[in-house]
């Protein structure tokens, strides 16, 4: 690897960089993406920039340089570093700036007897940990020029570390193989070839297109230059640097570009097992599928082609081995077995099978004709994971059959559960998928963690979009516990960004938007290999949040990840990306573009047979929003038509929707001049808050300008928190531009502790035990009914009056600091729960804000009680949850 662009000279004798001097800034064509890039890095901890040759690693390196405070910022390039463990350590206590009278590391250096290795592990990772050294930036460029042991000894540090370094270390490689870190468990921001692609935008400011460059910037670059036969010549020269024997391997290889090839197939060709890490390793352009698998760019690949057929012999030789080869590919079996059946062998290939869910997707369209044929009738776990296929390309009805005999059959319980909730959810029917996950969920006991976090994930996903598309039943308290256990239990990269996405829906749902939350959530996206179709559907929620909440710096970037991801046949997830765009015009004030598409929507969703109601409802919602925010009249019939398709989808989701139906028609109708339809609005706007119906923020607009709200400030603050600023803002900016939104007062609650308590704009509140505890359920647990509010009180002895004081004890105390009627202090609905909630506050809340801090800070606070010694349930019962957590923590660390 290249050293960067005025890089520091290093001291000859160990290769380090001279402390007085710096990197000088300088601009950068790909500025722009770098920056995208670098928005989300931590401040401290490690950083892992790793790809081929020709990707910007070391212009990025440069670039996150030039950023930092040049006292604090150090870069060795271990090219030139002597060769050598003891190398690395001097080079690491120089370029931090141990002091030998403070750091261990430099004192163990200074020793006339070496110490051993693992004294200077402990000694170094120890010393990276300090908080002294909080702040400090130090790039390590070429990781993949230190010997074997020294890379073994700079691993180890880092593992020891376990991610708590407190300066930024970014370290460069042209391989992440050359640091075994990705499946350690260690916390690690990765930057791949992925990220470091040239986007279609910066291609054609080259002049390149992506299939001509895909993507490789010095491929661009050289194209753009009319040189060509550069790259060829550089290729060339990189492929001379490599043993014979990878060479010779990466030629064989060639026959069939799609890598790594079954160990039956290497053998056959002659293939070393080691050619894909050993080419990795050298930088050449090759690159990590979504599918975890390899593949060389379309250069070094048609180079190494055209090298193995300069030889004809052995060229035709190894074709005829491999075509023999192919004979035992899963297809080809699958459609001889559809031919002429067989049950043994069939079971034979599924049970070789090392991912089954990708050989079921792959070979969907053999195995639903074997399914039709009644040849899978021994194989339930595969019927279930093409039940799951077809419900998430769209066919419902398919799908609940092969769920139904995979039953009958003996496919598990809890498999069968978790699909069917989805099902249900799909095609509209809440209830029943609620109940559904919920039985997954407790059948949970016995199965490794990893299958219980997936579960509670989905689950969690499920009722947050339960919630977000304006459908009862779900409960945001639910959410937040499922998603927690799935961090708590979970390795998995799918399942983890999944239910951090959950808990900083929740949180947005309280007001408490985390642009540090959605740094971490967005870096762990960057790092998906590959999307699942929760892990599709989180990424969507995670974009209309953003917009909702008016934080576009990393939208289109995620857009784009959403538009590689979705599959081009899966009618579902196209409907659903094309609904997401129309939302994020309607976001950015663009009525008329949203329109267009969600009219997309409306026409792809006509293609295809899809059952699923709550999309249909969604997208027809859609067109009807879209078409009244852009003021112009519609067809009476068009009108006419929407809202019957609208009414009868209403009957199929058990009457969800029927408020926003009658919004919808009554708003259109009061944008044509019948204003005696306001007080009708008016009367249904609190049950359009209860199912966060898209209709209530220009409902409420409305009727504000007509001037029929009373307490309208307090209305905005509440509908900025329910729904966001960017939602809020864009609903003005296109129905009332001249209305200004008051700052919601900031409530802060602290239930961690010997005594809990809160802060209104700073001020304490005088709250009873009982108002604390009714405080402390709204904020855990969202929108609360005054039923579940009275069960929380029934350990006294008459739950209603302790209910009805305990309300008027918080009210009054925020009323007196807000100095407005005690009534408009809390949000409550009319609708089928009358619930309770603290919408019209940016919460801040201690036990909200637990999963996103550090470990160290999450210890310091489960080690104090939960609402001090608060007797009440409810309290007792959360107590014990974080009691458990703590334990958790506790045997983790142990």
């Amino acid at each position: 690897m290249n050293r960067p662009a005025h890089a520091p000279h290093h001291v000859q004798t160990t290769a380090l960089p001279k402390t007085g001097r710096e990197m000088q800034p300088h601009p950068h064509p790909r500025a722009a993406r770098f920056q995208v890039l670098t928005c989300a890095l931590p401040t401290s901890g490690l950083v892992v920039v790793s790809g081929p040759r020709g990707y910007d690693k070391s212009d990025l390196s440069q670039y996150i340089f030039d950023q930092h405070r040049p006292e604090l910022r150090r870069y060795i390039s271990l090219n030139s570093l002597e060769e050598g463990p003891r190398a690395l350590l001097q080079a690491l206590a120089q370029g931090l700036d141990l002091q030998p009278s403070v750091h261990e590391l430099p004192t163990l250096l200074r020793r006339d007897t070496p110490a051993h290795n693992a004294q200077y592990v402990a000694a170094c990772a120890h010393d990276l940990q300090r908080a002294d050294l909080h702040g400090r930036l130090l790039i390590l460029d070429g990781v993949e020029s230190l010997t074997p042991q020294t890379q073994a000894l700079l691993t180890e540090i880092l593992l020891r570390t376990s991610g708590r370094a407190e300066p930024l270390l970014l370290l460069s490689t042209m391989s992440e193989e050359t640091l075994p870190l990705r499946d350690a468990g260690v916390p690690i921001t990765w930057i791949t070839e992925v990220d470091l692609a040239l986007t279609e935008e910066e291609q054609r400011q080259l002049g390149v297109s992506d299939h001509s460059a895909s993507g490789w910037p010095l491929a661009a670059r050289l194209l753009a230059q009319n040189q060509p036969h550069k790259l060829k010549l550089l290729l060339t020269s990189w492929l001379m640097q490599l043993e014979p024997e990878t060479l010779r391997s990466l030629e064989n290889a060639s026959i069939d570009p799609n890598w790594p090839l079954s160990a039956t197939v290497m053998a056959a060709l002659n293939i070393d097992p080691n050619f894909i890490s050993d080419a990795l390793g050298a930088g050449l352009p090759i690159l990590r599928k979504p599918d975890g698998r390899f593949q060389p760019l379309t250069y070094l690949q048609d180079l190494l082609q055209t090298r193995l057929r300069s030889i004809h012999a052995r060229y035709e030789a190894l074709q005829r081995t491999y075509a023999g080869l192919q004979e035992l590919d899963s297809g080809r079996v699958l459609r001889t077995l559809l031919q002429v059946p067989n049950t043994e062998r069939l079971a034979q290939l599924i049970e070789s099978q090392t991912d089954l869910p990708a050989f079921a997707r792959d070979h969907q369209d053999v195995l639903l004709q074997m399914y039709g044929a009644q040849q899978l009738n021994r194989e339930p776990a595969l019927l279930v994971l093409l039940a799951e296929i077809r419900s998430e390309d769209g066919d419902d009805r398919q799908a609940l059959m092969m769920l139904e005999r995979a039953e009958e059959l003996g496919a598990g319980t809890l498999e069968v559960t978790r699909v069917r909730a989805a099902l249900w959810q799909r095609i509209g029917r809440v209830k029943e998928a609620l109940e559904e996950m919920e039985r997954a969920v407790t059948r949970l006991q016995g199965y490794p963690a990893e299958v219980q976090a997936t579960v509670y994930a989905q689950a969690a996903l499920m009722h947050v979009t339960v919630l977000r598309s304006g459908q009862l039943g779900a409960d945001l308290y639910t959410a937040q516990q499922y998603a927690q256990r799935a961090i708590h239990d979970s390795l998995n990269p799918s399942t983890l960004v999944i239910a951090q996405i959950v808990l900083m829906c929740v949180r947005a749902h309280y007001g408490d938007w985390s642009v540090q939350h959605r740094d971490t959530v967005v870096h762990e996206l960057r790092l998906q290999q590959h999307l699942t179709p929760d892990g599709i559907r989180a990424a969507m929620l995670l974009c209309s949040q953003l917009a909702d909440h008016d934080d576009h710096a990393v939208l289109p970037e995620l857009l784009q990840l959403l538009e590689r991801t979705v599959q081009a046949d899966n009618v579902v997830q196209q409907v659903e990306l094309q609904l997401l765009r129309s939302h994020l015009e309607l976001r950015a004030a663009n009525p008329g573009a949203a329109l267009l598409r969600a009219q997309d929507a409306v026409r792809t969703l006509n293609t295809a047979q899809v059952t699923d109601a709550s999309l249909q409802r969604r997208v027809i919602e859609q067109v009807l929003i879209t078409h009244l925010y852009t003021m112009t009249p519609w067809p009476h019939s068009l009108q006419r038509s929407l809202l019957h398709s609208y009414r009868k989808l209403v009957v199929t989701l058990q009457g969800q929707a029927a408020f926003t139906a009658d919004a919808l028609q009554t708003w259109h109708a009061l944008l044509t001049g019948q204003a005696r339809l306001a007080a009708q609005l008016e009367k249904m706007l609190p049950d359009l808050l209860e199912v966060r119906s898209p209709a209530y923020l220009p409902v409420l607009t409305l009727l504000i300008q007509q001037r029929r709200i009373t307490d309208s400030d307090a209305r905005l603050q509440e509908a900025r928190t329910a729904f966001g600023a960017g939602a809020l803002n864009s609903t003005l900016a296109m129905l009332a531009p001249d209305i200004d939104v008051p700052t919601s007062p900031r409530l802060d609650i602290t239930l961690f502790g010997v005594t809990p308590g809160a802060l209104l704009n700073g001020t304490p509140l005088p709250l009873s035990p009982r108002a604390l505890v009714i405080l402390a359920v709204l904020a855990l647990g969202g929108n609360t009914s005054r039923g579940r509010l009275m069960e929380i009180l029934n350990n006294d002895h008459n739950s209603e009056a302790s209910l009805d004081q305990a309300l008027r004890d918080l009210r009054g105390a925020l009323g007196r600091v807000l100095e407005t009627s005690a009534v408009q202090t809390i949000t409550q609905a009319s609708g089928p729960r009358g619930t309770y909630g603290l919408q019209r506050y940016r919460l801040q809340c201690d036990a909200l804000r637990l999963i996103s801090m550090s470990r160290q800070q999450r210890r310091e606070l489960l080690a104090l009680p939960f609402m001090g010694s608060f007797a009440y349930q409810w309290a007792v019962d959360r107590r014990a949850e974080y009691a458990a957590m703590r334990d958790a923590l506790k045997v983790a660390d142990s």
